[in-house]
């Protein structure tokens, strides 16, 4: 199944499409397992997809694939990491918060651990967020690459 979005998509229309092709799919297909594969390319500072989401999509989606995991596969739900140019900025913080829906910890803090941090800024060689959730992207301010 493929959704075509536009380019500059943000989290209300990504979760629109989300919310209203997944989870009658994976419904319809009823796996045994869900299986999912957590990418970042989407973030609204990935340069590959030329989408505007935020970790509040991420959030959001991980807790509808929590559900359905529950209703349709006994919970059983298999994610793996994926793409993301972003790998000290938005990969670490996507990955936990998915993580931390499947491990039921979603209620984590969301300022990020200081050492973390500090460990994160250093191998990236610049600043990197303190905290899970990025702030709304400000749509007039954004431009292409």
């Amino acid at each position: 199944m493929n959704v075509p979005l536009a380019p500059m998509t943000d989290d209300e229309a990504w979760l629109h499409a989300f919310r209203s092709n997944v989870p009658d799919r994976v419904r319809e297909f009823a796996p045994d397992v869900l299986v999912s594969q957590l990418g970042c390319d989407t973030h609204t500072t990935d340069p590959l997809a030329h989408l505007q989401l935020t970790t509040g999509a991420y959030r959001e989606a991980a807790r509808v694939l929590h559900d359905l995991a529950h209703e349709v596969s006994a919970g059983r739900w298999v994610a793996t990491g994926g793409g993301g140019y972003q790998w000290a900025k938005v990969v670490p913080r996507a990955w936990t918060i998915y993580f931390a829906e499947m491990a039921g910890a979603a209620d984590l803090p969301d300022r990020v651990p200081e050492e973390w941090h500090a460990e994160a800024e250093a191998r990236a060689g610049g600043t990197v967020p303190d905290t899970l959730t990025d702030p709304p992207v400000d749509h007039e301010e954004r431009t292409w690459w």
